[in-house]
């Protein structure tokens, strides 16, 4: 949910944002039709993934810089980096965490 369009922030994938795509509210409809599940909380598990993937980009960029993975794609991820950390501080501050 937090690559979709949502009061916080904009589909941050070019595809996520074509006409018929589902926004964040009919995903979570959606979910809470086949689940029978609250969707309660789920901002702070939409933080948790943002910081998560975050993490796993800035190590890989890490990796790069220090000679210690190949992969030089890695070396443009820190803007990818930085927009997931201000998205995860844009959800926590929301639900005041």
């Amino acid at each position: 949910l937090q690559f979709d369009k949502s009061r916080l922030h904009e589909a941050n994938k070019p595809g996520n944002a074509l006409p018929g795509m589902w926004d964040r509210d009919q995903m979570l409809e959606e979910w809470v039709r086949l689940t029978g599940r609250s969707p309660d909380g789920i901002e702070w598990f939409e933080a948790a993934t943002v910081l998560k993937l975050g993490g796993i980009m800035a190590h890989g960029l890490y990796l790069c810089e220090t000679g210690l993975g190949a992969d030089e794609r890695m070396r443009t991820w820190q803007p990818a980096v930085d927009l997931l950390v201000d998205v995860a501080r844009r959800l926590l501050d929301d639900i005041g965490a």
